[in-house]
């Protein structure tokens, strides 16, 4: 499942490494902040072939639920949770298809992500530590935003997410502090004050209370296949 709100910019990359995949995704007024109007999300994704679900949903737990119950009635036994700005390779994906078929489990977790800054040539530091639920066995259901307590096992530690929460336009960004689920939790300075100014040298720039989290910014060089989707050359 994909659930995107006004993703235009991101939607086909993301939906670029899936291929292999049934691809719900799933578009509904914001759980925060004022609706302003749909962009291109749905047109990019029914050009990549996927199923677009529009429904209106109060929160996001809610909406992941939803296209759990319709994953199962599809027949279908597990249920990737990507989001518009995760990016994983075709191959990686293809891979933790391989390994969840030979270990069956409730749950599956990354333990590879990186957080792409301003656009494919940034990263991040520190590297985020902990795991993140990637996939889902369909009968499970959503106690909160994005987790279930359910059995865990790792995905092979080779298979990567590039995370583009805080990269592309200024537009996006704006609209992404506004509207998704940390919205509640984000420095209310931090777009003007650090977004907008931001040079290599800034320190402390996550968005949120947290600012530690992202100590800073450092070069990166994406693979050629992730760099190409977030320029949607692909």
């Amino acid at each position: 499942m994909v659930l995107a709100y006004n993703e235009e910019e991101m939607i086909r990359g993301c939906l670029y490494g899936l291929k292999d995949l049934h691809n719900y995704v799933v578009i509904s007024k914001p759980w925060y902040g004022t609706h302003i109007g749909f962009d291109k999300t749905e047109e990019y994704a029914k050009e990549m072939g996927a199923e677009v679900i529009l429904k209106d949903f109060s929160s996001e737990k809610d909406e992941r639920n939803f296209v759990m119950e319709k994953a199962k009635a599809d027949g279908y036994d597990y249920v990737f949770v990507i989001d518009a700005d995760e990016f994983y390779t075709k191959e990686d994906i293809k891979k933790a298809i391989d390994f969840i078929k030979d270990n069956p489990s409730e749950r599956f977790n990354v333990s590879s992500c990186i957080y792409i800054w301003k656009n494919e040539n940034w990263e991040t530091l520190p590297r985020y530590e902990r795991t993140i639920p990637v996939c889902y066995r369909s009968d499970m259901r959503f106690n909160n935003n994005r987790n279930i307590i359910a059995e865990t096992k790792l995905l092979p530690p080779d298979i990567t997410m590039y995370h583009f929460s805080y990269a592309g336009s200024d537009e996006r960004i704006l609209s992404k502090l506004q509207h998704f689920s940390h919205a509640k939790e984000m420095r209310p300075e931090w777009f003007d004050e650090i977004w907008k100014k931001w040079t290599p040298e800034m320190e402390d720039i996550h968005p949120g209370y947290n600012k530690h989290a992202f100590k800073r910014a450092i070069p990166y060089q994406c693979p050629e296949e992730i760099r190409l989707r977030f320029q949607n050359k692909l």
